[in-house]
């Protein structure tokens, strides 16, 4: 357990969770210039709820007793998170996808590179090439179910689907998509994996098509309140929720919800990643190819609220972002000069 932020060395510590019943070592191995007040706050920096009478919770009482006065209804206090540059794609490009997985994360097919597959390892803090896409996608969507990702779509409104074998290094076919499209989004919960919005040849989706990967066939979904081309999207709690359309899917009942929408206007084209039971809204685009936006805010949806954490060092759409191992990875895309990154930027949610 590693504390979070320590207001003063000597009378304050803060715990990154409640899980506490390991304390006795961090706290009473600093002998006499051990701690005279515990502050326990979470990640966000929100008090927690201790409760003496649980197995799990440390020992009030034991504490007082030596001479530890337990803090229980504290300032809020907000640990700092900040944009880091990270190594770069080994080609700049956008209207890329990007999956994790074991580890490693993936960033496929794009404009500048639309057949290009390159997978990140953070433990050599490189970029390796991997099999090309036998055919190139652009503006694609990918999500994946166990060790396969699969890829859907392509500009030009194609209804390509690939399947890459992550353990063997190789594509196949998928099966087509019911509806030619590009610039749609793709989230997995189960065996199934649901393609949602995005353009098609009549313009603006508003549709759901629904993967089974068990069975390698199509079903279709309640239609989205609206269209929705490039629209960014994250699981949490079983549902999909979709931006800047800020309705949420869930797929037990096949119905749509409303949650309140960010504080700033993202646009299109921004990204979405779950992590640390809270989603994460980065980047966008007003639709000028020339206009990249740079803010990123965090939405509870337990508390149907949001905040905000530092901005992006270049405003970015049409890019790809994974959650993997505590951190959020925005990986190349296009910027306020209508050109192509190949720059990564990495913020770290728990230390």
């Amino acid at each position: 357990m590693t504390p979070l932020r320590s207001m003063s060395a000597l009378t304050e510590l803060h715990l990154q969770n409640n899980e506490v019943t390991d304390i006795d070592p961090l706290v009473w191995s600093q002998g006499e210039g051990r701690p005279e007040s515990l502050l326990f706050v979470d990640l966000r920096g929100n008090k927690l709820d201790l409760k003496q009478d649980s197995p799990d919770m440390l020992n009030m009482e034991e504490l007082r007793s030596r001479g530890v006065e337990v803090i229980t209804d504290p300032p809020v206090v907000t640990a700092t998170q900040t944009w880091e540059p990270g190594p770069s794609l080994d080609t700049s490009r956008y209207g890329l996808a990007t999956v994790s997985y074991e580890g490693k994360v993936y960033a496929i097919g794009g404009w500048n590179g639309p057949t290009v597959m390159e997978v990140f390892d953070p433990s050599t803090e490189s970029w390796i090439t991997l099999s090309p896409l036998p055919s190139g996608q652009s503006g694609l969507a990918a999500s994946r179910v166990d060790s396969h990702i699969y890829t859907f779509g392509s500009y030009g409104w194609e209804e390509t689907v690939q399947v890459y074998d992550i353990d063997k290094d190789q594509w196949s076919s998928g099966p087509g998509l019911p509806r030619g499209m590009y610039w749609g989004t793709a989230e997995t919960i189960g065996d199934n994996i649901y393609v949602i919005g995005g353009h098609s040849s009549i313009g603006p989706l508003s549709t759901v098509y629904i993967l089974d990967t068990t069975t390698l066939t199509w079903s279709q979904g309640s239609d989205m309140p609206a269209p929705a081309q490039v629209p960014a999207s994250a699981v949490y709690g079983g549902e999909i929720y979709i931006f800047p359309l800020n309705h949420k899917y869930n797929p037990e009942t096949d119905s749509w919800t409303p949650f309140t929408g960010a504080v700033s206007e993202h646009g299109y084209a921004s990204e979405a990643v779950t992590a640390e039971n809270e989603i994460y809204l980065i980047g966008g685009s007003p639709g000028s190819i020339y206009q990249a936006y740079e803010m990123t805010e965090i939405y509870d949806p337990l508390s149907d609220s949001w905040r905000t954490v530092e901005d992006l060092d270049i405003g970015r759409y049409q890019f790809g972002a994974v959650y993997l191992d505590g951190k959020i990875y925005s990986i190349g895309g296009r910027n306020g000069e209508a050109g192509a990154e190949d720059s990564v930027e990495v913020l770290i949610v728990s230390p």
